[in-house]
């Protein structure tokens, strides 16, 4: 080996180890006489393949909701001459908490009874913006906020 440390995932290891002994079986049958520490001597690059070959090929990474939604951050744009009506409307839902201004009911529960949402109206700017982690969740939102306040429109 090179002496250099390389880091490889747990999820290459039996991959990794499965190639490695089917190279050493065929250069056994090169060398009979060499055991693993030669094979390895000789084969140092084979390591340093594997990690650049992670570096160069890594894994995509997709993230998903609680609900296994694509994560996308979404978002609808609502425009008002008066926040106030539009702020009862919202009132209305039961779960609604105006503090953390969250608009619950998008997302499933957690194991702990919690909604885990990412959804939210931003009620200082003008245009109301409601801003959610996926599309769907963005159109349960639409149809929510409508629901509660059929004069909302969006754009």
């Amino acid at each position: 080996m090179s002496g250099a440390a390389h880091p490889y995932p747990i999820r290459v290891k039996e991959g990794i180890l499965r190639d490695i002994l089917c190279i050493y079986k065929r250069y056994r049958k090169k060398t009979p006489d060499a055991g693993m520490d030669g094979f390895l001597k000789a084969n140092g690059e084979l390591f340093n393949f594997y990690w650049y070959d992670l570096v160069r090929n890594p894994t995509k990474i997709k993230l998903v909701t609680t609900d296994g939604e694509q994560v996308v951050v979404s978002r609808a744009y609502y425009h008002f001459e008066d926040k106030g009506p539009i702020l009862e409307s919202l009132r209305k839902i039961e779960e609604f908490e105006e503090e953390r201004v969250n608009l619950p009911g998008l997302g499933s529960e957690t194991k702990k009874g919690r909604r885990n949402c990412w959804e939210e109206f931003s009620l200082t700017e003008t245009p109301l913006v409601l801003e959610c982690s996926s599309r769907e969740r963005l159109k349960r939102g639409k149809e929510t906020s409508r629901s509660v306040s059929p004069g909302l429109g969006t754009r």
